[in-house]
């Protein structure tokens, strides 16, 4: 959680301590007595001298304040810019975790980070069986510079995000080896990156201001949005892009909704942006923000919306309309998301969304059914198929059975 986790800490103590202390005064009773006497001093000092208050009875008022109290005082005054601290890092959207399969469903690639720093991308080939996940042959790693943010793959190609750089892996023809093909440096901070699922080497990237660049792969990035403002004033500027359901369709999110843009032209403001779905929303309560979003890997046509509280499915050809709706139950709001697409269960094939939080750690899972080819006769509107269920926690170890 980096920055954001100290300040949490910080917080914590803070409570701690002023806590730690109304107890000291509450059970001493000479604590009580001389912060009483104390008190009483200070306002004979106030109300003796108040049109000649010079710097001596300042510092004499101040050195009546008990040592542990002023240390309070400072930090109390301190901690007060962080009244508004978010509940994510926004820095690690879209997750470090991928899964490329090769050619058939059970075999691929398990991209992951290791190191100390997470300067290590491993690349693992594994098979995916009902016993577990097996390792087919050694890992290969690669080292980046810089701390790795986000990883996203799609079409045997791998793009990985840090603070200032945006790198392309490509596997060759056994999928064994995955090498550098291209990279992109920035100037300014990267918040999300996506690979079409159309083009391959398009990748769209966009920072925290709203500005959306159209990368092709061995051209120069190409500006297709630029800072488009949010909705109403927010507390983080974040943002998160990927495609539609056209390959010139971009879908950008931010905290106040999820919009849709036309890239064959340059969209300098809000008005150029067609909402596909914006808060405030009749379907959420009124605090609800815009937390993550995916693209359904299949059908192009639909996209996930998670909120603090919410989980939408959306198609991008009915605005504002949500086409399936779940309370997700995370006990704090989401921060990474995940499509499996024909999942073969009992001889149907569904669909398994997988949300996870950041600090909580738990990923809760939702299976639902949509058509993926609109042109069969047995072609149905998106339906859930079961209710809720929840992935096991790296602490429930400790509930399992002997």
């Amino acid at each position: 959680m980096g920055d954001l986790h100290n300040k949490r800490k910080q917080l914590a103590e803070l409570y701690y301590r002023i806590k730690s202390h109304q107890g000291n005064v509450k059970h001493s009773e000479t604590r009580w007595t001389d912060l009483k006497n104390s008190l009483k001093r200070l306002q004979c000092i106030k109300e003796s001298e108040e049109e000649s208050s010079s710097d001596i009875d300042l510092l004499e008022a101040f050195m009546l304040v008990p040592k542990s109290l002023r240390q309070l005082i400072s930090d109390v005054k301190q901690c007060k810019a962080y009244t508004q601290l978010p509940v994510v890092n926004s820095a690690y959207t879209g997750g470090c975790l991928a899964f490329c399969t090769q050619g058939e469903r059970n075999l691929g690639t398990l991209i992951y980070l290791s190191g100390q720093r997470l300067e290590n991308i491993v690349f693992d080939q594994v098979s995916v069986e009902n016993s577990g996940i097996k390792r087919t042959c050694q890992s290969s790693h690669v080292q980046v510079s810089g701390v790795v943010r986000e990883i996203a793959s799609y079409n045997f190609q791998c793009a990985v995000r840090t603070e200032n750089e945006v790198q392309i892996f490509s596997a060759d023809n056994n999928y064994g080896v995955w090498e550098r093909k291209h990279g992109l440096k920035l100037t300014d901070d990267p918040s999300s990156i996506a690979l079409s699922p159309f083009i391959k080497g398009d990748v769209l990237v966009a920072n925290r201001l709203g500005t959306v660049r159209l990368w092709t792969c061995g051209h120069q990035p190409k500006v297709v949005c630029e800072e488009v403002g949010t909705r109403f004033s927010c507390n983080e500027s974040w943002r998160q892009c990927h495609f539609g359901a056209h390959p010139r369709l971009g879908v950008l999110a931010d905290r106040s909704g999820v919009g849709m843009f036309d890239m064959s032209f340059r969209v300098q403001n809000c008005q150029d942006v067609n909402d596909l779905f914006v808060l405030p929303s009749k379907h959420l309560s009124v605090k609800e923000r815009v937390m993550a979003t995916k693209q359904h890997p299949e059908s192009h046509f639909y996209h996930v919306v998670a909120t603090d509280y919410s989980l939408i499915l959306v198609d991008e050809r009915f605005y504002n309309v949500p086409v399936l709706q779940w309370n997700h139950s995370l006990l704090t709001p989401p921060q990474y998301m995940d499509i499996v697409a024909s999942v073969d269960l009992h001889g149907t094939k569904e669909d398994i969304l997988l949300l996870s939080s950041q600090e909580s750690c738990e990923t809760n899972c939702f299976q639902f059914s949509v058509c993926h080819d609109t042109h069969t006769q047995d072609c149905h509107t998106p339906q859930a198929t079961c209710p809720m269920w929840r992935s096991s926690k790296i602490s429930d170890f400790t509930c399992f059975p002997n």
